[in-house]
């Protein structure tokens, strides 16, 4: 739902009416008429225009479309606003359902229990993974011989360019409002003071501006590039110790080995900050953590995008 916001030029986490007509304008021109079922996330709005709805509504009621609107944030904003607003009708086919921290409201032709929504809402969610492990899939360049990467002293099959997903917009916006989500939840559970969002390479600044934009509304984060320390080190400015970051997220494209998000780590210490959480849009290791203080989280395996991919100590 943040999409429908974000390409409206609106702050991502506030739904307008411009974003409801906007919203109504995409199904009827990009989903076609085979379409059964269509499953929309909702998690992490902040603010409704009440007509916001008024589209939707007139939309909904005029035709027979499936709609599941879910959330999984424990807020359940939009879910909630649905319900007040769309019931008024009392329409049969509109019924809301909760289940542990998922919230979904939906408008279906015909009953469905609350097991079948929440194996649709699963299905979406597998089905969004799917999508996410082929674009980066196809970001792969597998070299003639394995090579040495620039940024760790591993020999490698071949690499991944996280160029090819921040230069589509449509892709980017998506893969940043994954990042913000996941980042958002763990923030939510942790509820530290303060956070500080920290990016060491040209690609991981590009994708924690864009995260940094959406959390900004969400947990208010302040943010903090360390310039040129990844891949190839080469500190432009002298730390400025009286900083005190804190408790430090660490934002990147692809994480094999961690050593990036190590010497990022070290950095912080020195400035009397602490790097609780790694995210990337794909990590290589399975560890789970670099070590006791810093947790690792990848929207994706890269072992599940690329099945021949190696690496091996130089």
């Amino acid at each position: 739902m943040m999409l429908f916001s974000w390409i409206c030029d609106s702050p991502p986490t506030n739904l307008s009416q411009s974003n409801g007509e906007h919203f109504v304008e995409l199904l009827k021109s990009e989903i076609s008429s085979p379409t059964k079922l269509v499953v929309i996330n909702c998690n992490d709005i902040n603010d409704i225009d009440d007509h916001f709805i008024d589209p939707i509504r007139e939309y909904l009621l005029s035709t027979k479309k499936n709609i599941i609107f879910f959330s999984t944030d424990k807020k359940s904003i939009v879910v909630k606003h649905l319900y007040d607003y769309l019931n008024i009708d009392k329409h049969e086919n509109i019924k809301r359902f909760s289940e542990g921290d998922t919230e979904s409201y939906c408008f279906v032709e015909k009953n469905c229990s609350s097991s079948t929504v929440k194996k649709t809402i699963e299905d979406a969610l597998y089905l969004e993974k799917q999508w996410l492990i082929k674009e980066v899939k196809k970001t792969y360049k597998e070299f003639d011989d394995k090579k040495r990467l620039s940024s760790t002293p591993l020999i490698a099959s071949g690499e991944f360019n996280a160029f090819m997903l921040i230069a589509d917009p449509s892709k980017f916006r998506w893969i940043a409002i994954l990042l913000a989500e996941i980042i958002n939840k763990v923030i939510q559970e942790e509820r530290p003071i303060s956070y500080t969002i920290i990016a060491v390479s040209l690609r991981g600044a590009v994708i924690a501006g864009a995260v940094w934009e959406i959390l900004h509304f969400l947990s208010g984060p302040k943010i903090h590039i360390i310039d040129h320390i990844g891949p190839r080190h080469d500190i432009l400015e002298a730390p400025n110790k009286e900083q005190n970051l804190g408790y430090c997220v660490y934002i990147g494209d692809f994480l094999i080995a961690g050593t990036e998000a190590k010497i990022a780590s070290a950095y912080c210490n020195f400035l009397g900050g602490r790097i609780r959480h790694a995210f990337v849009i794909g990590k290589y290791t399975i560890q789970e953590s670099l070590d006791s203080n810093m947790k690792l989280h990848g929207l994706v395996s890269l072992r599940d995008c690329i099945d021949t991919l190696s690496y091996s100590l130089d």
